[in-house]
């Protein structure tokens, strides 16, 4: 089945993408099927960022030959038969149809081949479990062996297997998720395996948690999934200091109404954070695997806290305020900004992120010893105290520099000629 009758929802990238996969898959004599969030957005009639294929045979081949036929790139995982093809605007997964079996909770699976209808079976919700077939001659079938499409039109999410959040409880994060963006009731059978089951979080990887966590910032508007995790009791299975405040409720609303251009998911780390203890930020970073530059951020917001008290003095000059932050990370020191309600505050670190941090001295070590400013250390102390001059406007010109470093070396140096001022 070509895709094409729906423009709107894929991109021209996309449909020319499915369609060499279509194409692909015909000449190698495999069925090929759209599944899982692809076809849910479709049927509600919503674009989708990534599209999930499961070939009915070697999805490898499959991906290998027509990431070739479209000259991009092709990355495989052999281990679970999957591949990913990756091209201007797209992504597509390729994955061959296969039965999951868990030898222990939150355990990778192992797999092994199947029918699409086992495949379909194996997913997290009725709504993800949902085939189109896109290869004669079943092209334009609808294959539902959960009644999906009952869902769908009910909006509600509803577990495939009473066992699921055992088998990974990474999918409570997922239900969390799900409802939030499409404004999909958790149905009550599936609630209470939900709300059963919350201690197998613990059997999860700090690593895939971390990813599924990050998927749920990155939504466009996280907080009602943030506030639904707290509701139902997930944030404080993952951590009992891991917490949804109405002041850090706000400041997720705010960095997406743009506080920056696009709010990194290191700032929402740090928001996450705000008012974790020392060494609750060091517990959940370990919990999370965080990656280093994450978890400074998350181990920096503490500290960060106890500077508001200086920032809003009005004799704080920017060359003190530069240099208290100038030790902490700039998503930290973003998320300190959305969570102050102190305009003071939030416009001394804005300036500091977009201006002063990047100020320096016209002269440079270079520049010091030609005007004969002996090697030492006072030549490093010299230059930090040209660039807080800098800062706070007593100087603005090379020569004023000059001027500047003469009286603070007390050495004979040349008066600035024309071309210094």
């Amino acid at each position: 089945m070509k895709i094409g009758s729906k423009p709107d929802l894929f991109t021209p990238q996309q449909q020319r993408a499915i369609n060499v996969a279509v194409d692909t898959a015909d000449r190698l004599g495999m069925s090929l099927f759209m599944v899982g969030g692809s076809v849910r957005d479709l049927l509600l009639g919503q674009p989708t960022l990534d599209i999930d294929l499961v070939v009915e045979g070697d999805a490898i081949s499959v991906a290998q030959q027509a990431a070739n036929d479209l000259a991009t790139g092709c990355t495989v995982h052999s281990g679970f038969g999957t591949a990913t093809i990756r091209g201007e605007g797209y992504t597509i997964d390729l994955a061959m149809s296969r039965s999951e079996s868990y030898s222990r909770p939150g355990a990778l699976p192992k797999v092994s081949p199947s029918s699409i209808e086992v495949d379909l079976l194996r997913r997290d919700f009725t709504v993800n479990a949902i085939g189109l077939a896109l290869s004669v001659p079943d092209e334009g079938t609808i294959i539902d062996p959960s009644k999906g499409l009952q869902d769908l039109r009910r909006r509600q999410l509803w577990v495939i297997q009473d066992r699921s959040f055992i088998d990974d409880a990474s999918r409570i994060l997922r239900a969390v998720r799900y409802s939030a963006r499409l404004k999909f009731a958790i149905e009550p059978h599936t609630l209470s395996l939900l709300q059963r089951d919350l201690s197998y979080l613990d059997t999860v990887s700090g690593s895939r948690i971390r990813r599924e966590l990050t998927r749920l910032l990155r939504e466009n508007k996280s907080e009602p999934a943030l506030e639904l995790a707290q509701d139902l009791g997930v944030l404080e299975a993952i951590h009992p200091a891991f917490r949804l405040s109405s002041r850090l409720s706000a400041a997720f609303a705010d960095s997406q109404r743009g506080f920056t251009d696009k709010t990194p998911t290191t700032v929402y780390m740090g928001l996450l954070a705000h008012a974790w203890s020392a060494a609750d930020a060091v517990a959940i970073a370990d919990r999370l695997s965080l990656p280093k530059k994450e978890r400074s951020i998350v181990e920096a917001m503490p500290e960060i806290q106890a500077l508001a008290p200086l920032l809003t003095s009005s004799r704080t000059r920017p060359s003190q305020i530069t240099s208290w932050l100038s030790p902490f990370p700039p998503a930290a020191l973003r998320a300190l900004a959305l969570l102050t309600n102190d305009t003071t505050i939030r416009e001394r670190v804005s300036r500091y992120l977009d201006e002063w941090r990047h100020v320096q001295a016209e002269l440079n070590g270079a520049a010091l010893l030609e005007l004969g400013i002996a090697k030492g250390p006072q030549l490093g102390h010299l230059i930090s105290q040209l660039r807080s001059a800098r800062l706070d406007g007593k100087v603005s010109s090379r020569g004023e520099e000059i001027r500047l470093a003469r009286t603070i070396a007390g050495k004979s140096i040349p008066t600035a000629s024309r071309s210094d001022q």
